[in-house]
């Protein structure tokens, strides 16, 4: 994978232009917006049928439902991760354990930056956590310094990662190792007395420090936003490595992977448009459509206004066949069988997804986890070892920060529920059936 040349801090490299397309459909149907009916591009989602007028389609939008079996499925996914908590008592040092426990500045308590950082993963294929340093503290201040020099740990979802540099493709997209990550967040400036502006901003992070670009609405290009913010250990030297890390669902290559439900995403707006027509045909059935044959030219007129009802009679020209046209029982019911098979498909995704085979030990590391994925572990499964290592690395850094050691056995331990993601063979085979 050749690396783009950055031209400017905004500038956005081909393969995370590539993923934020698949991206698209997964964002639709999860926090971003709730209902496709208030989707700037409703119509890639709920798609018009051939020759459909404005009013039917706005009708069909009023009455749309949308399943919300992907929104759901990750959010299964993720509780099955963070549902039981986790454990730092392996961690000894009291000012690190601590540090970690309380609340940490950026995403607050560990236990949300927990639920967060595994959405993402669930979401996405793959997510980060930043790790900046604190700020200096003034020992000649009286007040308490303590947020002042708090670790910030901030995690980021894949739509914000725009820009990389790697050179050593084998470190797996461990972005520890990468020669810089470009970030882009939005933030809201003072802007005169009682205004404010939304201004882009972004963080090109490097093993020399954190450099802030800012760019307004009047701008083309970012410009430089204050000094390089060093990353030092505590000892003064440099961090020597990246404060970011990752945790992958389906690795790809570095800083790219697959969003584990993307076909359930497919299936899911293939699900909301058989239920829109499905819903259109039912009411439809309801009412006879008037049908008339034989019209000549001449006829058009006094036929374009006619009523029809049950107290009216007809006398039509000579010639002129009339008919009541009703939807077939038939019609319906293929309607509502393929809703019935999209429904048994995407539950079969959802169950194949969170299910692995027995004997699978919970003692394994994370390195192990990415061999064993397809052969006993679940994808979920090892993805949650994978979180799990990252966030051992995030503290390693933090210690950094504040001039700890840490040993090799001092670990965070995700406590999820690998008794729920496991069933035989037999019994994997029984309930796919079921569904």
């Amino acid at each position: 994978m050749s690396d783009d040349i950055i031209k400017t801090a905004d500038h956005e490299r081909k393969e995370y232009i590539e993923q934020t397309k698949r991206w698209k459909t997964i964002e639709a149907l999860t926090e971003r917006y709730q209902d496709i009916k208030d989707h700037p591009a409703r119509r890639d989602y709920l798609i018009p049928m051939p020759a459909e007028h404005d009013e039917v389609y706005k009708d069909r939008l009023k009455r749309l439902y949308l399943w919300p079996a992907v929104s759901e499925t990750i959010a299964g996914m993720v509780g099955i991760i963070t549902s039981k908590g986790f454990s730092v008592d392996t961690i000894k040092n009291d000012q690190l354990r601590s540090e970690i426990l309380t609340p940490l500045k950026g995403d607050g308590s560990l236990t949300k930056l927990l639920d967060r950082f595994a959405k993402a993963v669930c979401q996405y294929g793959h997510g980060f956590i930043l790790v900046s340093p604190g700020s200096e503290v003034n020992a000649n201040k009286a007040e308490d310094n303590f947020n002042k020099r708090r670790v910030r740990w901030t995690v980021y979802t894949p739509v914000s990662v725009i820009n990389w540099s790697v050179e050593d493709e084998a470190e797996a997209g461990d972005p520890r190792f990468a020669n810089y990550v470009v970030l882009k967040k939005f933030v809201e400036r003072e802007k005169g007395d009682f205004g404010h502006e939304a201004i882009e901003v972004y963080l090109k992070i490097s093993q020399a420090g954190t450099q802030s670009y800012i760019k307004r609405e009047s701008e083309s290009e970012p410009t430089k936003d204050g000094e390089l913010i060093p990353h030092k250990k505590a000892s003064g030297e440099l961090l020597g490595l990246l404060p970011m890390v990752a945790a992958y669902y389906n690795f790809l290559a570095p800083f790219v992977s697959k969003a584990p439900l993307n076909s359930m995403a497919q299936l899911n707006i293939a699900h909301l448009n058989a239920t829109s027509n499905s819903d259109l045909a039912i009411r439809q059935s309801q009412f006879t459509i008037p049908v008339f044959s034989g019209v000549r030219q001449e006829h058009q007129k006094d036929l374009a206004d006619l009523v029809v009802g049950p107290t009216i009679g007809l006398k039509l020209p000579a010639g002129v066949k009339f008919d009541l046209v009703e939807t077939t029982g038939k019609s319906l019911d293929i309607g509502l069988k393929n809703i019935t098979e999209i429904e048994k498909k995407i539950n079969q995704m959802s169950f194949k997804e969170l299910m692995a085979d027995p004997n699978i030990s919970r003692d394994v590391t994370a390195t192990e986890a990415g061999i064993k994925q397809q052969n006993k572990l679940s994808p979920l499964a090892a993805a949650a070892l994978n979180i799990e290592s990252a966030i051992n690395e995030a503290i390693r850094i933090h210690a950094s920060y504040i001039g700890v050691e840490i040993g090799p056995t001092e670990l965070f331990k995700v406590n999820f529920d690998l008794a729920r993601v496991v069933l035989g063979s037999d019994e994997r085979r029984v309930m796919i059936e079921l569904l």
